[in-house]
């Protein structure tokens, strides 16, 4: 006879995943925590342990650092096969975990209250939520968990917004 975890009487906070982490997941369990989503690390998937993932609503983040993501036709089976099973996969290059860009708070404050007339500020709030975890993450919370994106007193809503979030989650949804 097998037992069933109940997921809702445990968390994963209270193992020591730090020690295990390698650096990308370091700084993408640190995104994830920011944000409060209930992301498991290594979560069991058949054959396969997702880097991070959310039973509930059937979410993957996978981190691909260069040392251990070269074979794309394993990771694309991979991918594959939680996808038949209804999971969405988001994959993220270590390039991008480690990539530190100003973040939306610190865009409108260069720009002032003028930014979304100014084609310079869009593109670096672009760039920030496709080239960096911290935009995957904010874009993850923003669509499936209703989290509204708000960076220091600039609330982030609307058409511009909701194009940019779109676009991360199709380019880099794998499955």
């Amino acid at each position: 006879m097998y037992e069933t975890t109940d997921l809702s009487r445990c968390g994963p906070y209270p193992m020591d995943w730090v020690s295990m982490f390698s650096p990308i997941e370091l700084v993408t369990w640190g995104e994830i925590r920011g944000y409060g989503l209930p992301f498991w690390p290594q979560y069991p998937i058949g054959p396969f342990f997702a880097d991070f993932a959310d039973p509930m609503t059937k979410i993957v983040i996978e981190c691909d650092g260069a040392a251990f993501h070269q074979d794309k036709a394993s990771d694309a089976r991979r991918d594959l096969y939680m996808a038949a099973r209804g999971w969405s996969v988001f994959r993220i290059s270590g390039a991008d975990c480690s990539r530190v860009l100003s973040r939306p708070g610190e865009i409108f404050e260069s720009y002032g209250y003028d930014w979304q007339d100014d084609p310079r500020s869009i593109d670096a709030l672009r760039r920030w939520y496709l080239q960096t975890v911290d935009g995957l993450i904010s874009a993850i919370a923003v669509r499936y968990y209703f989290i509204t994106a708000e960076h220091g007193s600039v609330e982030l809503s609307g058409l511009l917004t909701d194009d940019i979030i779109e676009e991360v989650l199709i380019n880099r949804r794998t499955a």
